[in-house]
């Protein structure tokens, strides 16, 4: 039996794998035997989450001590059997503001950390928090640094010198997020990359990043310069598409990017030339409703894709929720019935750069808020055959030129198509036509979604 057990694991982790983020389902399963017990623990103590929902009693209950009550297997993983097993600790949600030593969620954590001593990811993000929250488990991080690789962190963590005088002695990082940065982390932020430049592959500096000014960009690239593989910069008014650019093309690696896009007067006089670039997200303030706004957002990304070999384009309007399956986006969740999508610009001009320079590479493009011409739609379907997933708007006739125009598209598995300048509840979609756009159409398409409604085969 011996012999035969690896293949055993093998075959239980593959079925548990399909409710791998159902913890109440794990649970049952890891309660039908030892084998069972032991797979669906390593599934169910991966990755450890805390996030409260919003609560009004948090400051009106002065019995509240901060005892993790909300739903949490983190009591749990302390346990000597589970917390080896720990490898992700999320904190997030609405925590108890009060603070110690009434409220001990600080020696809660502080004591989980230190069991934990697989550890790799660590993400303190909470909504709202007491200021000294995160102290003891800061203290903790340095010694953790044999196995943590990926840390993420908000303000709550990054507002004061205390804090960061903590942060900076953290070593061996692989991944680095700051939410909101403010200037008490990035004065000493170059320092802590030049304590991480031989790990450190990913940068990401999210949300208001207002205090990013290209001074602060300058000084990060004695130590990432080389090594920066994955870049992330949010909002800020202080940065120019010149000072970006500029910073952008001293960074000869780097192979995933996400910038937040604002309106500016003056284009950039450069392409930063990144001839690595293998997936960009481009973000924006929400619908671009002139054909001026369209055409500038449409340069401005070609501009940063030009020398890139593009695999993976994603727009995101504000509001929206990236997604990895382009069948998760651009729902009509509870529209009127006399609800009118507007139909925007066209992106056209973006769509023809892609199937003219970069055809061959480009397989993944999700720009639901991106409105698309029929004959743009066909272009791309027809060039680009190594696309798997396409996610865009388009006209009222978009599903019967899809149809025609799939079975030429040999890699797509999965389509969402918002329909624009029609009522939801008006278009009509026959079940037999659209099973038959799946069975019939491209040998790999799987999922089919328009304004929400979803399909799929097998």
């Amino acid at each position: 039996m011996a012999s035969e057990f690896p293949l055993y694991y093998d075959v239980i982790f593959r079925i548990l794998g399909y409710h791998r983020d159902d913890y109440g389902q794990l649970f049952q399963w890891s309660l039908v035997n030892k084998e069972f017990n032991r797979t669906a623990s390593n599934m169910l103590y991966y990755r450890v989450v805390l996030s409260p929902p919003v609560s009004r009693l948090h400051q009106l209950n002065l019995r509240d001590t901060g005892a993790v009550t909300s739903p949490s297997n983190l009591p749990s993983a302390t346990l000597p059997q589970y917390a080896e097993l720990v490898v992700e600790l999320e904190v997030s949600g609405f925590l108890n503001p009060r603070p110690p030593p009434r409220n001990t969620l600080h020696t809660v954590l502080r004591d989980a950390l230190r069991k934990f001593t697989n550890i790799r990811s660590v993400k303190f993000v909470p909504a709202t928090f007491h200021e000294d929250v995160f102290v003891d488990s800061l203290k903790l991080l340095p010694n953790l640094h044999t196995s943590l690789r990926e840390l993420t962190l908000s303000s709550s963590c990054t507002s004061d010198e205390e804090k960061v005088s903590l942060l900076t002695g953290i070593k061996g990082l692989c991944k680095l997020a700051l939410h909101s940065p403010g200037r008490a982390i990035l004065q000493h932020l170059p320092e802590w990359l030049e304590n991480n430049s031989s790990t450190l592959d990913e940068l990401h500096l999210l949300d208001n990043c207002g205090s990013v000014t290209p001074g602060v960009l300058k000084s990060f690239l004695p130590h990432v310069s080389e090594s920066l593989k994955s870049f992330t910069l949010g909002l800020s008014y202080s940065i120019t598409d010149e000072d970006i650019f500029t910073f952008l093309s001293q960074l000869p690696n780097l192979e995933h990017l996400r910038l937040r896009n604002y309106w500016q007067m003056r284009s950039p006089t450069h392409k930063p030339g990144l001839r690595q670039l293998k997936s960009f997200t481009a973000d924006h303030r929400g619908p671009l409703t002139t054909c001026k706004e369209v055409a500038t957002f449409c340069a401005w990304v070609r501009r940063i894709v030009a020398a890139s070999p593009i695999q993976v384009l994603r727009i995101v309007a504000k509001g929206e929720e990236l997604s990895d399956d382009a069948d998760d986006m651009n729902e009509f969740t509870n529209a009127p019935p006399d609800y009118v999508q507007n139909s925007y610009p066209a992106f056209d001009s973006l769509i023809e750069h892609l199937t003219k320079k970069h055809a061959t590479t480009l397989r993944h493009l999700q720009i639901g808020s991106a409105f698309v011409s029929l004959v743009s739609l066909q272009n791309l379907l027809e060039r680009c055959l190594v696309l798997e997933t396409l996610q865009v708007s388009a006209g009222n006739t978009a599903l019967e030129c899809f149809s025609q125009l799939v079975p030429v598209a040999p890699r797509l598995h999965t389509a969402s198509f918002e329909i624009r300048n029609i009522k939801p509840r008006s278009l009509k979609l026959e079940e037999e036509d659209v099973l038959k756009t799946l069975h019939h159409g491209s040998v790999s398409l799987r999922r089919l979604a328009v304004n929400g409604r979803r399909w799929e085969t097998h």
